[in-house]
């Protein structure tokens, strides 16, 4: 989370509030971060000087942000990475789908597949399979890794919130239900 923060360009005071430090020391962690990843900052740098310049950023399929006004440095920042991120997710999906695979949702990086307890295995395989391609199709030949959680009827995958986020979320629901 401190990472991106820093990468997307989070300001001194935001991140000392977000680590409960003091500035100065803050400003020594955003220089270090600066010299130790200067090849990250001359990409992220370019990004923002580009599109500045152009007036637009765009995905690795083309898909556009058009900038007309005044606009914010971390959300330019953040574009190619969250858009290719998205680009990757949508290509995988439809790789999925076409294997025959049912999809049924996705979070952030993650997707969801529902199969029988007979293909589960075989269904996972292609699924990590077609998400490494999808990824050397969109960051042309860099292969991402992939993990995997598996959930068995009446088991859940909690996600980051545990159990007591589940609990809580279904109270609301059966709440608005009723």
């Amino acid at each position: 989370d401190v990472m991106l923060s820093i990468q997307f360009g989070i300001g001194e005071e935001a991140l000392a509030a977000k680590l409960n430090s003091a500035p100065i020391h803050v400003r020594d962690i955003l220089k270090r971060h600066h010299q130790l990843y200067s090849d990250y900052w001359s990409w992220s740098d370019a990004i923002v000087i580009t599109a500045l310049r152009k007036r637009s950023l765009s995905t690795v399929f083309g898909w556009k942000f058009h900038i007309d006004g005044p606009t914010n440095e971390r959300m330019l920042r953040n574009f190619p990475v969250q858009a290719t991120g998205a680009e990757l997710l949508r290509l995988a999906c439809c790789m999925i789908t076409e294997a025959g695979i049912r999809i049924c949702a996705t979070l952030h990086d993650a997707i969801l597949i529902e199969s029988t307890e007979q293909k589960l295995h075989d269904d996972v395989k292609v699924a990590r399979r077609l998400m490494a391609e999808a990824s050397r199709i969109v960051l042309f030949d860099f292969e991402l890794r992939t993990d995997v959680s598996l959930a068995r009827f009446p088991g859940r995958l909690y996600g980051s919130g545990g159990p007591e986020a589940w609990t809580k979320m279904m109270a609301l629901l059966r709440r608005a239900e009723n």
